[in-house]
């Protein structure tokens, strides 16, 4: 099997956990409070002006939980997900 293009993915906790620990400004784990986080930044595509895309994987080391962002040098905001808002 092959795969042709870039490929960004999500992994781990998708929802409201994932946004209590962007508060944190990623050092905090929303689960123990615990402040070993383990990041893998996951290079996925580079355009042709040297800026990539992708995503990086936080994982807590105390109680294994883990989320995902991507990741983007060419948006304004480098994590360029927001929270979804129910009711908009």
């Amino acid at each position: 099997m092959s795969i042709v293009g870039p490929v960004q993915f999500s992994v781990g906790d998708q929802g409201p956990l994932k946004w209590r620990f962007a508060a944190t400004n990623m050092r905090c784990c929303p689960v123990c409070s615990g402040k070993q986080i383990e990041v893998e930044r996951i290079p996925e595509g580079c355009r042709m002006n040297g800026d990539a895309y992708g995503t990086t994987v936080f994982e807590c080391k105390g109680c294994r939980w883990k989320t995902s962002f991507l990741w983007d040098d060419s948006s304004s905001d480098y994590y360029y997900e927001k929270p979804v808002v129910s009711g908009e």
